[in-house]
């Protein structure tokens, strides 16, 4: 039995499959690229969160390397003898 003697309705019903089973495929990767534009979004605002959270540490750090300084600044003259007394 050589492939072209196959009955023409089997070949419609495989084809009909085939052509199913591509809109599915289609259709799932519809719902892939929505899933990826949703995806794109929130990348976007975690590296905006980021960058946020990144200035606040900065901006603390500076505090406390400015409150460190000073209380530096303090202990070196508390423990420094008086000369003016």
């Amino acid at each position: 039995m050589s492939y072209h003697s196959q009955p023409s309705s089997q070949k419609t019903r495989h084809y009909a499959n085939l052509a199913s089973k591509l809109q599915r495929l289609q259709g799932e990767l519809k719902v892939t690229e929505e899933y990826m534009g949703h995806m794109s979004k929130q990348l976007d605002g975690m590296s905006k969160f980021g960058a946020y959270s990144g200035a606040q540490f900065m901006a603390a750090s500076r505090l406390v390397d400015v409150d460190l300084q000073r209380q530096g600044a303090e202990s070196a003259q508390s423990q420094r003898p008086d000369q003016e007394q």
